[in-house]
């Protein structure tokens, strides 16, 4: 494998969920990195993806591995099909979640088992040894909560039923900006096209802006985007221009 890359002073990892279909399978962890790295990244951040096992895992390096989370919604094809017909609710996974990660996904917790040095990423404020990842339907963090994870998209978004985010986000970043262990940039629809286009206005690059000069440079940053459908080299240009636009908007 190819040495590792890093931006400026921070660490600068991708989500495995953005190198699908490529991570997907029991070569999925490896060939993961090993794009990572071809596209300028210091490695991974884990998910349990379909096909992955705890000997798959195991051959990933313990410093190409920054944080691990828990699957997305998923469960059996028959739970999809009452997703899409409208007979089921949030708690259904939707197609791609049964795509990414099957039925059943492999033990996330094999991960904080193989990587104990990384990040466990959460949605529930109460797992106190976890990253907190703010997101709307969390809700704000409870007093005394260590880490945070900010999340560029969900510190904006609004709730999933479409009423508007709980969140004012240059005051929540002002407000806690000590406590974040862990940036996910996380661009959705047109934004990515603009972070291709090398373009620096926005809102998401003035978040950015305001996250590289409040926190801390040891707070590493995971991309985390829509993948992209192409051959094995072209995911890994895009991967690379993203994180090329993203460095030079952070300094």
């Amino acid at each position: 494998m190819k040495g590792e890359h890093s931006m400026g002073t921070r660490r600068f990892d991708v989500s495995v969920a953005s190198l699908v279909p490529w991570s997907l399978g029991s070569g999925g962890p490896v060939r993961a990195y090993q794009m990572a790295v071809d596209a300028g990244f210091n490695g991974l951040q884990l998910l349990p993806l379909r096909g992955w096992s705890m000997d798959s895992v195991r051959r990933l390096p313990n410093r190409g591995v920054i944080a691990w989370e828990g699957a997305w919604n998923y469960g059996s094809l028959w739970k999809v099909v009452q997703r899409v017909t409208g007979r089921a609710g949030e708690d259904h996974p939707l197609p791609i979640d049964w795509v990414v990660f099957g039925r059943d996904p492999m033990d996330p917790q094999i991960f904080g088992r193989c990587f104990q040095n990384a990040l466990h990423v959460s949605h529930d404020s109460r797992e106190r040894q976890s990253v907190y990842e703010l997101h709307p339907e969390g809700g704000l963090p409870t007093t005394g909560l260590a880490s945070l994870c900010w999340d560029t998209w969900h510190t904006r978004r609004p709730y999933r039923n479409g009423d508007p985010s709980p969140f004012q986000w240059k005051r929540l970043l002002e407000k806690w900006k000590d406590q974040i262990a862990l940036i996910h940039v996380h661009p959705v629809g047109p934004e990515i096209s603009s972070l291709l286009a090398g373009q620096t206005k926005g809102e998401l690059q003035d978040m950015l802006r305001l996250l590289a000069t409040q926190t801390k440079t040891q707070v590493s940053i995971v991309l985390e985007v829509a993948p992209t459908f192409g051959t094995r080299a072209q995911a890994v240009r895009y991967l690379s221009q993203l994180r090329q636009s993203i460095a030079e908007i952070m300094g």
